[in-house]
């Protein structure tokens, strides 16, 4: 107990001190302990510090890379457009070059059915040029004009008259003596440029007034006499190429088509390449046969019942014809077939209500002349007499009669 007395006595006496003692020892473990956290803090902030050095190190490169990569970027970009510009270009010149190339194909196509429309005219003009040869009378007729006729009449009179007046002559000289020279040719009379104005002025004889029809080299007449044997587009599904090629082959006339088979005419096309396989020859030898006997009716069926077309009134047969005599199967509304009238008096009739052929025929001169007259002066001399007649004609089908009418007529008047 006294112990603890003692103790206790020495403890109150010291307690500052042990507050000052417990104190300095706080301090001492406090400072210790800062001490350690601050270098921990230190350390970590040295290496925080190193981190985010590298961190902006990185964030550098990072964007020197980004800038290399938008620099790329850019650059592939602007490649891309320049590319694609180019593309556009290409194929805008693909486009250009394409459309010319359709162009030039058209062009060759027009040039390829002009030229076979040439082809057909010289053919055409040739067997115009046979015609003529053959019936100079008929020629002159359809080329020289009325008063040109006359003229060559009134020479063809004064040269009979100074040869009966040489004849004349010569009697009165055979009552004088008996031997009297032959009388002095009568005097030419002035040449011309036509040959067929020539040979009606070198007659000595007015020239007949009937002259036989023109024959062509096939021989026939009618129909058959505008067309030669060696014309084989006559026949249905038979063009310029097709009779070029089986002229090629031999097969240069009707009466060797109409005796070839019809494998025969098929394999001349098989050889002819893949563009003419297509076509059928099987109508062909038919078709010939019927032109080379001369049998056009019968052709003129054969080719309307293999056409199949309803709305195609004429053969092939017919339209050549038509063409040949100088109608090229005109349709019903053509005014102009008819001569004397031309685009503006067509149009003139049409608007007032004449449509066709079979309005125009049953028409009266009359009314036309009205049409005419009421179109001021320039139409007032047109002379409508015959127009009736020649849309009568046209209206019918008869292109023959109406060649032949048109043939007297100068400029639609009788």
């Amino acid at each position: 107990m006294q112990l603890l007395s003692v103790i206790f006595l020495i403890s109150c006496e010291s307690w500052p001190l042990w507050w000052l003692l417990m104190g300095l020892l706080m301090w001492l473990l406090g400072w210790l302990f800062g001490r350690s956290k601050a270098k921990k803090y230190q350390s970590q902030i040295a290496s925080l510090t190193g981190e985010n050095k590298k961190l902006v190190d990185a964030n550098v490169q990072l964007e020197n890379d980004v800038k290399i990569i938008k620099n790329d970027y850019d650059r592939t970009n602007n490649s891309l457009i320049s590319a694609k510009n180019s593309l556009t270009d290409s194929n805008n010149k693909y486009n250009g070059a394409l459309s010319k190339y359709r162009m030039l194909e058209k062009e060759k196509s027009n040039i390829e059915a002009q030229r076979d429309k040439l082809l057909a005219a010289q053919k055409e003009w040739e067997l115009e040029k046979v015609k003529l040869q053959e019936n100079s009378l008929e020629a002159a007729d359809a080329n020289i004009s009325n008063k040109a006729i006359a003229d060559l009449q009134e020479k063809l009179a004064q040269t009979e008259r100074d040869l009966a007046a040489c004849q004349a002559s010569k009697v009165k000289e055979d009552d004088k003596v008996s031997f009297a020279a032959p009388p002095p040719p009568p005097p030419a009379p002035p040449r011309n440029d036509k040959p067929e104005i020539n040979q009606l002025v070198s007659s000595n004889k007015p020239a007949p007034t009937n002259t036989p029809k023109p024959v062509s080299s096939s021989g026939q007449t009618g129909m058959g006499g505008h067309f030669k044997n060696t014309n084989l587009q006559i026949m249905e599904g038979v063009g310029p190429k097709i009779e070029s090629i089986l002229k090629d082959a031999g097969y240069t006339n009707w009466e060797s088509i109409a005796n070839a088979s019809d494998a025969d005419l098929q394999k001349v096309l098989d050889d002819a390449g893949p563009r003419y396989r297509m076509h059928n020859a099987s109508a062909w030898s038919m078709q010939a046969k019927y032109a080379a006997q001369g049998q056009w009716e019968k052709l003129v069926q054969y080719q309307k019942d293999i056409d199949g077309d309803a709305t195609e009134p004429n053969s092939k047969a017919e339209k050549l014809y038509f063409k040949a005599i100088g109608f090229a199967a005109a349709k019903p509304t053509d005014l102009k077939v008819v001569e004397g009238i031309g685009p503006k008096i067509e149009s003139l009739l049409k608007n007032a209500g004449i449509q066709n052929w079979s309005m125009l025929a049953s028409s009266s001169v009359n009314r036309i002349q009205d049409i005419l007259t009421s179109a001021g002066d320039r139409y007032r001399l047109a002379d409508p007499g015959t127009w009736p007649k020649q849309a009568e004609l046209a209206s019918q089908g008869k292109w023959t009669e109406l060649k032949e009418y048109q043939d007297f007529l100068s400029g639609g008047k009788a």
